[in-house]
């Protein structure tokens, strides 16, 4: 096998860091799950029976976005994403 081909070594420390995408992303279910409080608000004011269902799926969007955004606090602020953490980032919000 050739230099040129030869596989690079891996290192300690060269992983994808989660933290910068996890904390946005986490605080976006935060919203999202309380947007999802609206219509829970509207169906429940109509007497409707589908109230339960967006309260449920709040409840646990917000419990998913809030474990998300613990996880992705950090000690140091994040001063950019890399391409790899950037095409992640897009993708987890769309």
């Amino acid at each position: 096998m050739t230099t040129a081909n030869a596989p690079l070594p891996l290192q300690a420390g060269t992983g994808l860091d989660l933290r910068p995408i996890a904390g946005p992303l986490g605080l976006i279910l935060v919203f999202l799950g309380a947007s999802m409080l609206l219509p829970a608000l509207a169906d429940h004011s109509e007497s409707a029976k589908g109230a339960d269902a967006f309260l449920g799926t709040a409840a646990v969007t917000v419990f998913v976005g809030v474990l998300m955004w613990l996880a992705g606090r950090s000690a140091e602020p994040i001063q950019k994403l890399d391409l790899r953490q950037a095409f992640l980032f897009t993708s987890g919000m769309w």
